[in-house]
């Protein structure tokens, strides 16, 4: 048997069994469910439960232990003043400003397994498995699976979606729903499919809303084209109207008015600017109580913003790159960009998929960061795509197809063993500092009260000052120090504490017992 043969035979044989396990759906959900969170678990020893280190992270935190304690918020703290820190609530109530999915997730991995990351993890299959549905919808079978898999080992795996607590896996599985809808549903409207539409909806709702707006109606515009909207409104509402009825509640219990977001209100208690294109004016600056405070809202995020306003597509260049790096990388993008054409041009129900891709991708473009997590709702539109440019490559040279996804997957592989790869910003050095002072902490007996102060070149964005939800309850509590006139009544409040002071400045990190003439 000659080799053209013998190669023949075998590409029939490794097509059929690619073909029978791709037909299997369970078999295919069963797959990624098992590479996804058993192989996660495996690397525990050597990959271990990631600690905390942005401020977005310690506010999810807050979010997660206020609701695995039962509530939707906490009262406020008799001295707030002192535990105010960003991207958090102090006033009507004590609770993170941002939206709940993430927090409830983070909640049920505390209340189930112990500890907050298990609601990370278990987001990460559902990631895996929403993609791989919503790819199902559009693709053959075949290609659904091998997409599933390509964005498995490039988002669905040991990046900073899971190692970190910022989220972005739950918002991808909400768009993934409302993405692998539209075929499903523009086929002929099912009550089924539309209410998992809804669930989508609702869900990025409650996670990311602007983005999640946007995909919402640029897919739900898709379906119209092809459903009237009577078929669709009965089930869309059975999901839609309960979760703005929970949302007017919730932002009622935490902010005080069920038409005012936390997130709103944080904005109007602490920040100048929007991260918009077309908001250019700064608000005046409010009181801030902290210098800490004003560096960060004002010195920071308002240097960070008329920077990207002065330099709009250099902005627009530099999220970009981030993002190709994040989702696709360099073989994959160029496979995209070779075939976008083609696709558009001679596929018809991918054509779909692709100018869906290209308006909500026009929509993101009126803000100023994008970071992939700021992107997760379209993150199946991705995919999609990868899936159907290696699929017109296989029909031009399946050997070439074969070596494109061999290289991805190579390159993935080199990215999840890279330790920066679990991070958007490396915080090792912040991490272990943290690390370090805690394990101090942890020795002393009984409960401890850190004032933190920070010295000439402390970096802004590493914060010590970060409570759980019982701030009083706490074994560690985190507090600013304001000088010996404020002070007092914190020391008063917690005088059966051992006082501690924490200096962060000129490179390094320094744990004292308080001293009140130390930090005159």
């Amino acid at each position: 048997m000659n080799w053209n043969a013998r190669y023949d035979r075998c590409k029939r044989r490794l097509s059929g069994l690619i073909g029978r396990v791709a037909a299997n759906r369970t078999a295919v959900v069963v797959l990624l469910l098992a590479l996804s969170l058993g192989g996660r678990l495996l690397l525990l020893p050597w990959v271990p439960i990631p600690k905390p280190a942005i401020q977005d992270e310690f506010s999810y935190l807050l979010a997660g232990d206020t609701y695995a304690s039962g509530r939707l918020t906490n009262p406020p703290h008799p001295l707030w003043i002192h535990f105010e820190t960003v991207h958090e609530i102090m006033r009507p109530t004590y609770q993170s400003k941002f939206f709940p999915v993430q927090g409830l997730l983070l909640a049920l991995g505390q209340r189930v397994f112990g500890h907050p990351w298990f609601g990370v993890w278990l987001s990460m299959g559902a990631l895996s498995v929403a993609i791989y549905w919503a790819l199902a919808g559009w693709l053959p079978p075949r290609w659904a699976l091998l997409g599933g898999l390509l964005a498995l080992t490039r988002v669905g795996f040991l990046n900073y979606w899971s190692e970190s607590y910022w989220g972005g896996a739950a918002a991808a599985a909400a768009g993934a729903l409302v993405i692998g809808s539209v075929p499903r549903l523009r086929t002929g409207p099912r009550f089924g499919i539309a209410v998992t539409m809804g669930i989508g909806l609702a869900l990025l709702a409650n996670s990311r809303p602007f983005e999640g707006a946007a995909l919402g109606a640029v897919c739900l515009g898709a379906v119209l084209m092809k459903v009237h909207p009577r078929k669709l409104a009965g089930p869309l509402a059975l999901i839609l109207i309960p979760t703005f009825l929970w949302m007017g509640y919730y932002n009622f219990r935490v902010a005080g008015n069920p038409l005012l977001l936390p997130y709103q209100l944080h904005e109007q208690q602490y920040s100048t600017s929007t991260q918009f294109f077309w908001d250019t004016h700064f608000r005046p600056a409010p009181h801030y109580n902290h210098d800490a405070m004003r560096q960060a809202w004002v010195g920071w995020a308002q240097g960070q913003r008329v920077a990207e306003h002065a330099h709009p597509w250099i902005t627009r260049l530099l999220n970009a790159i981030q993002l190709d790096g994040f989702y696709l990388r360099f073989t994959l993008t160029c496979c995209v960009a070779i075939f976008a054409l083609p696709i558009l041009l001679y596929q018809s129900k991918l054509r779909v998929a692709l100018i869906l891709f290209l308006i909500f991708a026009a929509c993101l473009e009126l803000e100023t960061s994008l970071i992939p997590h700021y992107t997760a709702p379209g993150a199946a539109f991705v995919f999609i795509l990868v899936a159907a440019s290696l699929r017109r490559l296989w029909h031009v040279s399946p050997p070439v197809m074969a070596l494109v996804v061999a290289v991805a997957l190579y390159f993935n592989y080199r990215a999840m063993i890279a330790p920066e790869n679990r991070w958007l910003y490396d915080k090792r050095d912040f991490i272990a500092q943290r690390s370090s002072v805690l394990q101090e902490l942890e020795k002393a007996p009984g409960k401890q009260l850190v004032l933190v102060k920070y010295g000439p070149g402390h970096d802004i964005n590493h914060e010590w000052v970060y409570n759980a939800a019982d701030i009083d309850r706490s074994r560690i509590v985190w507090a600013r120090e304001m000088g010996m006139g404020k002070d007092t009544e914190l020391l008063d409040y917690y005088r059966y504490r051992k006082a501690w002071r924490l200096l962060d400045g000129e490179g390094k990190v320094t744990l004292s017992p308080f001293s009140p003439a130390a930090g005159e």
